[in-house]
């Protein structure tokens, strides 16, 4: 008796899930977030410890090929699945094989207020290549208010970077990108 009883309310609690999964009318278009790399936080370019800046003194180069992704709508909710295509190269200053990738995601309202910022942290392993090409997935949530259209958050994607890469970036891009 105590079994059925359980089995009953697993299924009974599973029934309740899927009919939650799918309140979202799938033939109901929505608008999504508009998603870009900052132009300046979308290449990396990290030297090893030290004065040197040539090329033998580079530890990773990395950049961003693409990002794309979809979305949904759900309980005054935009869910987001971001998918950031990266290669990233071993430099010959890098000795051991592993790069430690920092991605930034920020979410921002029509206002540019900044509402969400979050740090992705990626090992990048080498093995046997020197260059790696990989994406990234990225599951965002952005609660909105009744009404709000899906276009009027924009999700900026970029590396982090110390001051002295993002000025070398700014440089070589321009402030303002």
């Amino acid at each position: 008796m105590r079994r059925w009883g359980s089995v009953g309310f697993w299924a009974v609690l599973l029934g309740v899930f899927v009919v939650g999964c799918t309140t979202v009318d799938e033939e109901e278009s929505i608008a999504c977030p508009n998603v870009r790399v900052v132009k300046s936080l979308g290449e990396l370019v990290k030297f090893k410890p030290g004065p040197g800046r040539d090329p033998t003194d580079v530890d990773t180069e990395a950049w961003i090929d693409r990002v794309g992704g979809g979305c949904a709508y759900a309980d005054q909710t935009f869910l987001v699945d971001l998918s950031v295509e990266m290669s990233v190269r071993r430099g010959p200053a890098n000795k051991s094989a592993v790069s430690d990738i920092n991605l930034i995601v920020a979410v921002l309202d029509a206002n540019d207020t900044v509402l969400q910022r979050q740090l992705f942290r990626t090992k990048v392993p080498f093995r046997s290549f020197k260059t790696a090409k990989f994406t990234e997935s990225i599951e965002l949530q952005i609660p909105v208010a009744r009404g709000v259209s899906g276009d009027s958050f924009t999700v900026f994607v970029g590396y982090e970077l110390s001051p002295e890469e993002l000025k070398e970036n700014r440089r070589k891009y321009g402030r303002a990108n």
